[in-house]
């Protein structure tokens, strides 16, 4: 018989211990501290930088002081459906306002209203 180690800290596991187990990833910890500071670590979680969004994941953005998801519903150029759009720029047409994505390969640009 094998003698489990917390996954994170590779301390051998006891009954006095806060134990906690992952269904997701089918392994051990000794405390909701390990597995947390594991789960950051394994999906690479990261501060969000708030002043650059945008740095993080072209589509989330912040407006009047929260967090918002784009209405971007693909990110591939609609044009030439080779490279990825990128954020450009905000712009009020008529008084609706836009992110504006632009394509790194053919230029085409997507204006998608944020609602």
């Amino acid at each position: 018989m094998e003698k489990l180690k917390c996954e994170k800290c590779k301390k051998h596991l006891r009954e006095s211990m806060e134990l906690q187990y992952s269904k997701e990833i089918c392994v051990p910890f000794c405390s909701k501290k390990c597995a947390n500071e594991y789960y950051c670590k394994e999906f690479r979680n990261v501060t969000l930088d708030i002043k650059n969004t945008r740095a993080a994941s072209m589509l989330y953005m912040i407006r009047d002081g929260k967090l918002y998801h784009s209405n971007l519903e693909d990110d591939w150029c609609c044009k030439c459906r080779k490279e990825q759009l990128i954020f450009s720029r905000y712009a009020t047409i008529e008084s609706k306002e836009y992110e504006i994505f632009k394509c790194n390969g053919c230029g085409h640009e997507e204006l998608v209203e944020i609602v």
